[in-house]
């Protein structure tokens, strides 16, 4: 960590996009809460040193992807959240929370790619370099993303 690392600033920057990653990975609110307070941690501990504001964000990002992958790995993780959780996310239009259990409807691998692209502005090299999958991966997984949504969106207005 360079000198004058400032714990606070760096998670008022970027915990609340960790946050959304983790519960669109874990769709649990005190889950994702855990994910996020495990990614601190380990910059806590590791004592890394970033070239960049970008490449901090780009490690926290894979550090959650990672923690978030070995949580539903987990024997513990055997619980599912029903729609009513949904509620501790301030979102209270109905269309809002359609959309939203329409997104955690898709796979995982169709969520994170949405999520890092349209959310965290992740170009989809950058993305392939966090995941270890090519850019023609990354796109195709958009592509069947945005079919899978549409189509569940367009079932819903219906």
């Amino acid at each position: 960590m360079p000198q004058g690392f400032d714990l606070t600033e760096i998670y008022d920057r970027y915990g609340p996009m960790l946050f959304r990653l983790c519960f669109i990975q874990l769709k649990s609110k005190e889950d994702a809460e855990d994910a996020v307070q495990s990614v601190f941690m380990k910059l806590l501990s590791e004592q890394k040193s970033f070239e960049s504001d970008d490449h901090l964000r780009f490690w926290l990002v894979r550090v959650a992807i990672n923690t978030c992958k070995n949580a539903l790995k987990s024997a513990f993780r055997r619980k599912t959240v029903g729609p009513e959780a949904l509620t501790d996310l301030s979102v209270t239009d109905e269309l809002h929370i359609q959309t939203l259990l329409d997104l955690l409807a898709l796979p995982p691998k169709h969520r994170q790619v949405l999520y890092l692209y349209y959310y965290v502005g992740y170009s989809a090299a950058e993305i392939g370099r966090l995941l270890g999958v090519k850019e023609s991966a990354v796109f195709m997984r958009l592509s069947r993303a945005r079919k899978q949504l549409k189509l569940a969106l367009e079932e819903d207005a219906s």
